[in-house]
């Protein structure tokens, strides 16, 4: 099992974490059918993948709810389109977190920074 990257910095055993190496083309992994990075991701997989990931801890999400990011879900394989729509035809959203640029007196040069997107997931679209 290898680690895979928490969104508080720290990491976490992942078996899924080697799956961002697989992609299509490239030999399959042992007992693996298909690809998960695939525009043909189907609703099962999708749904396997996102209860593979641990959610965010730090990030608010309403009640009956849980956050993964979308980092997380490209590293292990998936596709951020398809994963997506998944997300949002079973009732969740997708959000970004809040860019953070220092700055001193609200001037700088630097352009401000996009936020990571994540998945507000409802927790028994999971089960």
């Amino acid at each position: 099992m290898r680690e895979a990257l928490a969104s508080g910095g720290g990491r976490y055993p992942s078996s899924v974490a080697d799956a961002s190496l697989w992609r299509e083309g490239a030999p399959a992994c042992p007992g693996a059918k298909r690809p998960l990075s695939s525009r043909r991701m189907t609703d099962d997989p999708i749904r396997q993948l996102l209860a593979t990931l641990t959610p965010a801890p730090f990030i608010w999400s309403p009640k009956g709810t849980v956050v993964i990011m979308d980092e997380h879900v490209r590293e292990a394989g998936g596709d951020s389109d398809a994963v997506g729509a998944w997300v949002e035809a079973h009732g969740g959203d997708i959000d970004r977190t809040l860019p953070v640029v220092a700055t001193k007196r609200n001037v700088t040069a630097i352009p401000k920074p996009v936020g990571k997107r994540y998945y507000v997931v409802p927790e028994t679209e999971l089960a």
